[in-house]
């Protein structure tokens, strides 16, 4: 757990990022990555918004955040609105406080949906595609 200074220091170094980083949906909207809630499409269709709120406020540190962050941003550039909205809220429990241990996840497995753990596979699997080896195991 991070402490709360540590949170400040995050909260002072990404509102002087804010206005810097925008990425761009697959869908050609553009998404200033800090905001709460990223909107991947122009109508009310599935996967039209992601809120990713949680995400910034959270106590996770700050290379946890930063990783889940990637793979995110990953799915919104390359994958369908409603795949990255379903990644995102079917991953989001196990990552509220950051990136799980293999044990800890091992221990939950079997109580999973099979679209959880899908979920859970296509994150630490794209986590392993952006070159991040150790999760690879």
């Amino acid at each position: 757990m991070m402490s709360t200074s540590l949170i400040l220091q995050r909260e002072a170094i990404l509102n002087e990022q804010k206005k810097a980083i925008i990425i761009t949906a697959r869908s050609g909207l553009e998404i200033n990555i800090f905001d709460d809630r990223w909107h991947l499409l122009p109508n009310k269709a599935k996967g039209h918004a992601l809120q990713i709120d949680w995400l910034h406020k959270s106590k996770m540190s700050h290379d946890d955040w930063q990783l889940i962050l990637d793979v995110y941003i990953y799915y919104v550039r390359t994958k369908a609105p409603g795949t990255a909205c379903t990644v995102v809220s079917n991953t989001k429990p196990f990552l509220l406080d950051g990136i799980p241990s293999l044990v800890n996840l091992k221990i939950k497995w079997s109580g999973l949906t099979t679209s959880r753990k899908k979920s859970i596979n296509q994150f630490f699997c794209t986590l392993v595609a952006l070159g991040h080896r150790i999760y690879g195991e």
